[in-house]
């Protein structure tokens, strides 16, 4: 019996062994990295998200105000326009002038409205 006992001792010790091995090797495995990694991917994207819509809110805020000025001087131009027209007694609005000025002032106020519109859009965003 004490060969027995020895043997059955040896294969205890072997497969302790070989199980620590297995765990040494399956210890080697971590997917936390690619929480790390993940975590570090979303960071960079969300800050470039937002760069990029404080760089497109900024685009439109100027737009915004080149537009307006450009209508202001417009209209205080058609308003000079039509004075001197009247004093001439000339029907401004039946110029070509008035018309042209119309047209722009239905397309700068079309962008305004546009403008405003992508700006509400993107504060929901940020």
């Amino acid at each position: 019996m004490n060969t027995q006992n020895r043997v059955f001792k040896k294969l205890a010790q072997a497969e302790k062994v070989e199980l620590a091995t297995q765990k040494v090797e399956l210890a080697e495995y971590d997917f936390s990295k690619y929480m790390k990694d993940y975590d570090s991917s979303f960071t960079k994207q969300r800050s470039k998200v937002r760069d990029g819509l404080n760089s497109a809110k900024s685009a439109l805020d100027l737009h915004f105000s080149d537009v307006n000025k450009i209508l202001n001087s417009a209209e205080k131009e058609m308003d000079e326009f039509g004075r001197k027209a009247k004093e001439l007694g000339f029907d401004f609005r039946q110029s070509k002038n008035f018309q042209t000025f119309q047209e722009l002032k239905k397309i700068l106020l079309s962008r305004i409205s546009n403008v405003k519109q992508k700006q509400k859009e993107i504060s929901k965003i940020q």
